[in-house]
């Protein structure tokens, strides 16, 4: 009995979903490694970097290590141990301060708030139910004022 690796590359999404649908389950993960025989199927999940207990912990130390390191580098060059303190304190917190804050912003600017995806599920799954909720005849009559509106743009009228 053989065991074969199959690695399958998926987009992560931009927040994580309430869905219990299993195509939601796995959306918001990076790779998902499937290992198959002839019996059964295994899936591994691995999330991407920066959303477990570990990369947070390492994150922390890298920070640590890098302000340690800076300190130290500033009283090789001669500047004084309390000043070197003090500038690497000012450096990293506002430049943390300032990182944080711009991921904020432009997260905002790019609509990919937890609020406005909700707001896009929300009116997906509502389009949904209402297109399934049409009869054929009704929804020829959709497609066929879908299409002239397509026409009308393309000749350059205004639709209304």
């Amino acid at each position: 009995m053989t065991s074969k690796k199959v690695n399958l590359t998926i987009p992560r999404c931009s927040s994580p979903s309430n869905s219990t649908d299993m195509k939601d389950l796995y959306h918001c993960w990076s790779v998902i490694f499937v290992f198959a025989n002839s019996h059964n199927l295994l899936f591994v999940l691995q999330t991407p970097f920066g959303y477990t207990r570990k990369d947070v912990l390492l994150i922390g130390l890298g920070v640590t290590i890098a302000g340690i390191g800076l300190e130290s580098g500033l009283e090789f060059f001669g500047v004084d141990p309390l000043q070197a303190g003090n500038a690497v304190q000012l450096i990293f917190v506002l430049g943390l301060t300032i990182g944080w804050i711009s991921t904020y912003i432009f997260r905002v600017a790019n609509k990919d708030m937890t609020y406005a995806q909700q707001l896009r599920d929300y009116e997906s799954k509502v389009m949904e139910k209402r297109l399934e909720g049409l009869t054929e005849a009704e929804l020829e009559a959709l497609l066929e004022q879908v299409e002239e509106e397509k026409r009308r743009l393309a000749s350059g009228e205004q639709v209304n």
